[in-house]
């Protein structure tokens, strides 16, 4: 019985993972758009939650990136 609910945490637990995948990859897309189209603080907020979700390190380079470009931004 015990061996049973270990299992099924696990799955479930895999299942949360891919989901938190899924939705990192989903933010970090929607920021490339942003950015693409020089919408920086945008691009920022969807790349620091895609960061809390995937811990991935080359979204910090992004984020260096997009805030650099958003201190030399004309204002609209």
């Amino acid at each position: 019985m015990r061996s049973v609910l270990v299992a099924m945490c696990l799955v479930a637990a895999t299942a949360h993972a891919d989901d938190g995948k899924a939705k990192a990859k989903q933010l970090y897309d929607e920021g490339l758009r942003h950015y693409n189209l020089a919408e920086y603080p945008d691009a920022i907020a969807s790349w620091k939650e895609s960061y809390r979700l995937s811990k991935a390190p080359l979204l910090l380079f992004n984020l260096g990136q997009a805030y650099r470009l958003a201190a030399t931004a004309p204002r609209r």
